[in-house]
Parts: C-alpha cells; structure tokens; sequence
C-alpha cells in the first residue's frame, strides 16, 4: 500500500521510516528428550485410542515436518519403495497451498519411517490423491482437533511438560545439531531458510563455552595451609 502511494504521489516519503518497534525475545521450548520421544511414540502405539495416529506421530518426529506438510503428503508424494518423500505443499484449515518457503525438497526417509508406510500401502486402498496421514474419520489431520483430543492427554499421562506438536520439528533440528550434523544438510532436509536457522539455533551450531575459571578461584579463595602442605610432613631429623 505504501509503495502503491508513493507511486501515485499521493505520499513523498515513508512516514513510519523512523518508527522502530522492539519484539522481547522468547525462551524456545525445550525439544522431547531421547527418553520422551520413544515414550510417546510407546503410548501412541500402545494405547487403541491412540493407535490410529502413531506412523503419523513417528513420522513427525523423524522427518521434522512442519504440521502442515505432514498433513498435506499424499500417495504420490511417496517413492515406490517408500524411501523418499516430497515435500512440497502444505495444508492448512482444508485449503493445500505451497510449503512456508515456497520451495520443494525430497527427504530419503530412515528404514524406521520406510517400513510403516509399506505396511500401510497394502491396507489401504489408496490413489495418488489419497492422503498418507489421515483423521480417525479419514478426513484431514485438523491440527487442534489432534493436538486437544490426542496429543495433549497423551503427553498428560506420560507426565511429560506440555509442548506444541510442532515441537517435534525443532526437537529433531536440535539433536541433529547436538549430535554434529552440518547445519546445510539439515537445512536441506528440513526446508529451512539456512541463514535463519544459524539465527535460530545459533546456540547449538559450534555452541562457545565459557572458560572455566573455578580452579584458578579455588587456588585464590583456599590456598594450601603450611599445615595442610606436604612440605610440613617432611622427615627433617636426619
């Protein structure tokens, strides 16, 4: 709108140029540990109220999807052998569109991931257009509806502190990052911005550590006494 008037002539210059707005940084949440990840997965194969979703909960956590891209992948998205998967749309409130970035990116997926979704394609009958994750309706996957139905009392059971599902995406970019992955490839793998992923993981990409200083201190704050010193104890009588 701003340029539209500029444009015309209608304004001569920019009248909020000089107009700064501060945004408080936010504490990230913290991602599923090892132990919560094969926990939760547990409980959502476990248990027959949650059963239906768990390939979509293990897959979420294993390819760090964004909600809507897991929602959005269908049949034909899916390799033969079901060892690669594009990702290239998104869904959201019923409406496919392109990814966040509006880039598209092919993620060889683990043997882990590969093998459900082989059991699934001889189970269900299936066409290009079919969605590979679906509603216990066979419906789209509604984000809240999965979140306050499914994922939120499942979490409540395990006692596990409350996180988004969308958590899982970042826990997966943590322990990859944590574990020494090039930041590139995860990028790739998980459709980020690489110049806003250094921004946002920052802290986990070759993380600074602080010099320890204790044992300097400790030498300044408790020096050895002449009584504690091995000196003092010498055999002097000879």
């Amino acid at each position: 709108m701003l340029e539209w008037g500029l444009k015309k002539k209608l304004v001569v210059e920019n009248p909020w140029a000089d107009v700064h707005v501060s945004v408080a940084p936010k504490q990230r949440p913290q991602p599923f540990t090892l132990t919560e990840i094969s926990a939760i997965v547990h409980k959502f194969r476990s248990d027959p109220e949650l059963n239906h979703y768990a390939d979509y909960v293990e897959f979420k956590f294993g390819c760090g999807l964004r909600t809507g891209e897991a929602a959005a992948v269908l049949w034909r998205h899916c390799s033969p052998e079901c060892d690669r998967i594009w990702i290239g749309e998104s869904l959201s409130n019923g409406s496919r569109k392109s990814t966040k970035t509006n880039k598209a990116r092919t993620v060889p997926l683990t043997p882990r991931l590969q093998h459900p979704l082989l059991d699934r394609r001889p189970t269900i009958p299936h066409g290009p257009l079919d969605l590979i994750f679906t509603s216990t309706n066979g419906c789209a996957i509604d984000s809240k509806n999965f979140c306050n139905r499914y994922w939120k009392p499942a979490l409540a059971k395990l006692g596990i502190d409350y996180r988004k599902p969308y958590n899982t995406r970042h826990t997966l970019i943590s322990h990859g990052l944590e574990s020494g992955m090039n930041p590139v490839a995860i990028a790739s793998l998980t459709g980020h911005n690489v110049r806003t992923l250094y921004e946002n993981y920052a802290g986990l990409v070759n993380p600074p550590k602080l010099p320890d200083l204790l044992p300097a201190l400790n030498a300044v704050l408790h020096p050895v006494s002449e009584v504690d010193s091995p000196v003092s104890h010498r055999d002097t009588s000879q």
